[in-house]
């Protein structure tokens, strides 16, 4: 029937949407240790240079 073609599409359109989400959140975590760590790294280099005067 025609039906379940429709809702088997749609559980797969759903299932993409979750999949696509859940890379969105990856993404996003990354970027933010990815910023975190570079603000470290600047911290310490800082310290390095104040320490060096």
């Amino acid at each position: 029937s025609q039906e379940s073609g429709v809702t088997e599409s749609g559980v797969r359109s759903q299932e993409s949407g979750v999949r696509s989400q859940k890379k969105e959140e990856e993404r996003r975590r990354k970027k933010k240790e990815e910023k975190r760590r570079k603000k470290k790294k600047e911290e310490e280099v800082k310290a390095l240079i104040l320490r060096n005067f």
